[in-house]
């Protein structure tokens, strides 16, 4: 059983959660919680700054494999801490299991307003456009709920599809499953004294 007191990360991450719901997965939690030592880079030739900037780097985000993504620093670390304490609070009932993609509940009603493409264009980027594939992403969310994000996009969805999603996550529309939620006993206990 994990201890949710207010000198615990576990009252810490819930809190959280409580004040930003379905906004927060374990990454983010975890930078905001353990956001990283500054850099102070030492005064000196260009080869020292390079030197210490490399080493910060390593310690932060791990050393880079064959393909170039960097894995087992400490950002990695505080994501998996996080990842173990959000599955203490959801077994208390805490915060909400990780459920289906959903339309974010304040596109809802513009959705039904205004139509999908208009909503999709005040949310999107100015660097990208939504396109039918956005729209159809949004409207078969909406017509029959998925149970996965596998479910939404299909067993082997192309990489357009793919990057629509993440845009359509991005701009805030869709809400993922990684996100989380408190529960109503998760804020009475944050209530208490």
């Amino acid at each position: 059983m994990i201890a949710v007191t207010p000198t615990t990360d576990a009252y810490r991450v819930l809190a959280l959660i409580a004040a930003t719901p379905g906004e927060l997965d374990a990454a983010a939690i975890a930078a905001r919680l353990y956001p990283p030592p500054s850099l102070a880079l030492p005064i000196g030739s260009h080869a020292a700054r390079s030197a210490a900037y490399s080493a910060w780097l390593l310690s932060e985000r791990g050393p880079m494999d064959a393909q170039g993504k960097r894995s087992g620093g400490r950002l990695d670390a505080a994501t998996a801490k996080v990842s173990r304490i959000l599955g203490r609070l959801q077994e208390r009932g805490l915060i909400e299991t990780r459920g289906p993609p959903i339309i974010a509940p304040w596109i809802v009603s513009s959705i039904e307003r205004d139509g999908i493409m208009p909503v999709l264009n005040d949310a999107a980027d100015e660097d990208r456009e939504p396109t039918l594939t956005h729209a159809g992403l949004v409207a078969r969310c909406m017509k029959d709920p998925p149970d996965s994000a596998a479910d939404l996009l299909g067993p082997s969805p192309s990489g357009n599809l793919k990057r629509a999603y993440a845009d359509l996550v991005m701009w805030g529309v869709i809400v993922p499953p990684a996100r989380r939620w408190p529960t109503e006993a998760g804020l009475r206990l944050l209530e208490q004294p």
